[in-house]
């Protein structure tokens, strides 16, 4: 799951998206989280909240979920109301 964690980790440093069909094995509830715990790892960044997303069944349903999910927000994404951001066409749904 290491290597997961690795190549997520290093589109979010670049800017790009890794596809489901690039992820193998395919990731358990369970294992997930471990994997989230090493993207935060390898990041270095400290934790400063978490997030809560899929908490509509549609959202659910898209994701292949059945429950929400929860993520930790690293510092240097955390922006201070009102915050203009940067979006990535490629990070886009």
């Amino acid at each position: 799951m290491t290597d997961i964690a690795r190549k997520l980790w290093q589109a979010r440093a670049d800017g790009t998206v890794v596809q489901p069909e690039e992820i193998d094995p395919k990731p358990t509830l369970e294992n997930s989280y471990a994997i989230q715990a090493e993207v935060t790892r390898l990041s270095g960044f400290k934790t400063v909240g978490f997030k809560i997303g899929s908490t509509s069944k549609a959202a659910q349903e898209r994701l292949g979920t059945t429950e929400p999910g929860s993520g930790p927000i690293l510092e240097p994404f955390l922006y201070q109301s009102p915050a203009r951001t940067r979006i990535v066409p490629a990070q886009m749904p």
